[in-house]
């Protein structure tokens, strides 16, 4: 969540904690003064890394491993969430 700095505190919400601790200027909600910019080069080099690899693996595959690849990948990705957000169920049931 982004905020100017200049705004009068007495605008932001009562539940928002961030007005009293910014300065001046554009601060992200997260503390780091890299700014928008920033952070969309650095997310962008980081996807063009991750994309890379992932081109590069399956270059020599046929189109069902890919497919395969991607099924399996993306059910292991559902069973991981799915294991960490119900993990509070688990430790109560009997």
């Amino acid at each position: 969540m982004w905020h100017h700095g200049a705004a009068p505190f007495h605008s932001y919400p009562t539940y928002h904690a961030y007005g009293a601790t910014h300065a001046p200027g554009f601060i992200p909600a997260g503390g780091h003064a890299l700014g928008w910019f920033g952070h969309s080069i650095i997310s962008a080099v980081i996807h063009g890394l991750i994309y890379s690899l992932i081109f590069r693996l399956f270059r020599n595959m046929s189109w069902t491993d890919v497919v395969v690849c991607t099924v399996v990948g993306l059910g292991l990705a559902g069973l991981i969430y799915y294991w960490f957000t119900h993990r509070e169920r688990r430790r109560y049931s009997d």
